[in-house]
């Protein structure tokens, strides 16, 4: 190993020091990942894909590193990571939501879980509502949230439009779609596509 003076790269220079950062933290990036894998986030993507995220993540953590700020390797390199990570999932997703409405799902959920742990059934949207203390300015936001919900988006990961359709396999779902720029699909149609 070529060990060089201290620089931004933890001292090393070079390949070697990119595979030792990658030998020596590899189990950071895993705990990181398996934590959201933990969690329920990111369904639809593989733990082999959060972890190649990560590993990207953990190299341009040593890259930017700069051991003269006082901070360890190692709390510099899981925030880089984990803020990677959580973009990954979000750019995954089919519909991208605001930070508001990631934060409103959750406790959309919490209130779910409380109210089906207690009564023993699935709470309606108005029970959801009046259940929530939720700001006027967010009502319209909890109520497409609410839709969503309904309609299963929340349930069903996003599929690829190259996914074979039927059992030839000759057909793809992209195959089966058209789109014309001047075409809409009202929202009666989508709801009763979702029912």
């Amino acid at each position: 190993m070529n060990k060089t003076k201290q620089t931004g790269n933890c001292g090393f220079s070079g390949s070697d020091a990119r595979e030792e950062v990658l030998r020596t933290h590899g189990g950071l990036v895993r705990t990181v990942a398996g934590r959201y894998r933990a969690r329920g986030a990111g369904v639809g993507l593989e733990m082999e894909d959060l972890m190649q995220e990560g590993t990207l993540a953990l190299l341009c953590a040593h890259d930017g590193f700069d051991s003269s700020r006082g901070f360890k390797f190692s709390t510099y390199a899981t925030s880089i990571i984990d803020r990677t990570i959580r973009k990954a999932i979000r750019d995954y997703e089919f519909l991208r939501l605001p930070q508001q409405a990631h934060s409103l799902l959750r406790q959309i959920e919490a209130f779910v879980s409380r109210f089906f742990a207690k009564h023993g059934e699935e709470p309606t949207d108005e029970q959801i509502e009046e259940g929530l203390s939720v700001a006027d300015s967010e009502r319209a936001l909890l109520r497409i949230l609410l839709d969503l919900r309904r309609w299963g988006y929340f349930e069903t990961p996003p599929c690829s439009l190259d996914a074979p359709v039927g059992e030839s396999g000759d057909i793809t779902i992209g195959d089966l779609l058209t789109y014309s720029p001047d075409s809409t699909l009202p929202m009666s149609q989508i709801r009763d596509w979702a029912a």
